[in-house]
């Protein structure tokens, strides 16, 4: 067995620095006498860092112990090998300076001379295997945060005692078209360093967000992360990501908690025991590069823009055709009226002519020639 009476290590190891811990310790936090939850969600913590640490490293991890065993007797076996074949040419040397007969393959020679045979006086038992154990697939922490996005910013405010125990971060713009959803699915990415656990977010008028987190350091770790980082299939990069100072505290209504957190301080006025980390999303399946979450709300984030897109297009025809209209209506309108000023000029000039030349102005005859009649009937007379 890899670790032998596991069961009587000792359980008075420090832990106040984990990270100094040998592995088995590690495994051990869980039955330390004095292992609060969060040690032990640390201890686990630590212990996946360093197996996702190997496994980059290119070490074989994830052995069961029948591969382990067979692989340490493999090993032996060689060595007993080569061992034989030294000690073999060592007597052959012996034997070929003194003259004294080599002892047959496989044969020992005992304290008074007698050789025996290796495989009657010396058998060795094979090393039972034991079967493979299948260990279950761990999560650091339970599913979630879960939020009501279509309640952020509702409901009441919180209370002062609540806002004391927040550590806010700032995002000044969140780039369109990111939504607090899509970055919420980002944050439970499944990752080998998983984001600590968001509390509580609120939106404001200009586009920004506030995310408040448990201590101090998860909001620093998390604003050291987010800031800089693109966004995947939006192709948007976060800027200027702060840590706000906790002095007054950042308002939020309780439609912006989370529903842990809103359950916890209903019921015990405090924040939710439990892991540090979100709980991360199911591992992709093939064609899917985030999560399925995360690419669901792309999907419908990119339906809105589609939409939007087709009734701007829509509002910009019924536009064009609106001006079109109103161009047409302008120019019969134009038409018209050049028309009735020109056939008020004809008539002014032609009752100018029948003054000068004194005939009477036949304006049913006359006014459909214009002038022309008019003049021909002063010649004719």
């Amino acid at each position: 067995m890899a670790f032998p009476r596991f069961e009587l290590a000792r359980l008075d190891f420090a832990l106040d620095d984990l990270a100094s811990l040998a592995p088995f310790q590690l495994a051990l936090v869980a039955f330390h006498p004095s292992a609060t939850a969060q040690h032990k969600a640390d201890a686990r913590a630590q212990f996946f860092q360093r197996r996702w640490a190997a496994e980059d490293a290119g070490e074989q991890v994830g052995l069961d112990e029948a591969e382990g065993e067979l692989r340490a007797l493999t090993q032996a076996r060689n060595a007993l090998a080569k061992a034989k074949e030294e000690t073999r040419s060592r007597m052959k040397d012996q034997a070929t300076q003194t003259g004294e007969k080599e002892p047959a393959l496989g044969a020992v020679k005992r304290e008074d001379g007698v050789e025996l045979d290796e495989r009657e006086g010396n058998r060795r038992l094979p090393t039972p295997i034991s079967p493979p154990v299948q260990l279950p697939e761990i999560d650091l922490a339970p599913p979630g945060p879960v939020f009501s996005f279509d309640w952020l910013n509702n409901g009441p405010w919180c209370s002062r005692d609540l806002l004391k125990r927040f550590y806010t971060i700032r995002i000044p713009s969140l780039p369109h078209p990111v939504t607090v959803r899509l970055l919420h699915e980002y944050l439970l990415m499944r990752r080998r360093d998983p984001f600590p656990r968001p509390l509580a977010y609120r939106s404001t008028n200009t586009g920004g967000l506030f995310i408040a987190f448990r201590s101090h350091q998860d909001a620093t770790d998390a604003m050291q992360r987010l800031n800089g980082c693109t966004l995947p299939l939006a192709k948007v990069k976060l800027q200027g990501v702060q840590l706000k100072p906790n002095v007054e505290g950042t308002e939020f209504r309780m439609g912006s908690l989370s529903e842990e957190v809103r359950a916890a301080w209903e019921d015990k006025g405090g924040l939710p025991e439990g892991a540090r980390w979100v709980g991360q999303a199911p591992s992709p399946r093939r064609g899917v590069k985030v999560s399925e979450a995360y690419e669901a709300e792309w999907r419908e984030i990119e339906r809105k823009r589609r939409e939007l897109a087709e009734a701007a297009m829509q509002h910009n025809e019924r536009l064009r055709l609106l001006q079109l209209q109103q161009q047409q209506q302008q120019q019969a309108e134009e038409e018209r009226f050049r028309l009735e000023q020109e056939d008020a000029e004809n008539r002014r000039l032609d009752a100018l002519r029948a003054a000068i030349f004194g005939y009477g102005y036949d304006s049913d005859s006359d006014a459909s020639n214009g002038y022309g009649g008019a003049y021909k009937r002063a010649r004719y007379y």
